[in-house]
């Protein structure tokens, strides 16, 4: 069983929830997936999913954290 994390800076809709697990699904084939929900605001907007020790950070903060590794 894998564990996923999805971090998001607001509540997911149920529909978004559908379609985030369908996608992992398809990535993961063959896999049985346990999905964790939580919120950090400090994300401002977007997502962080951590699965089978890989993060996936579709956030803002993460993308300004590595905009200013850049300058």
């Amino acid at each position: 069983m894998l564990h996923v994390n999805v971090i998001s800076a607001v509540a997911l809709s149920s529909a978004q929830q559908k379609t985030l697990v369908t996608s992992l699904e398809n990535k993961y084939k063959g896999e049985t997936l346990s999905f964790n929900y939580r919120i950090d605001t400090s994300l401002i907007a977007g997502l962080q999913i951590s699965v089978a020790g890989k993060l996936y950070d579709a956030s803002v903060n993460g993308m300004l954290q590595e905009l200013a590794k850049k300058i």
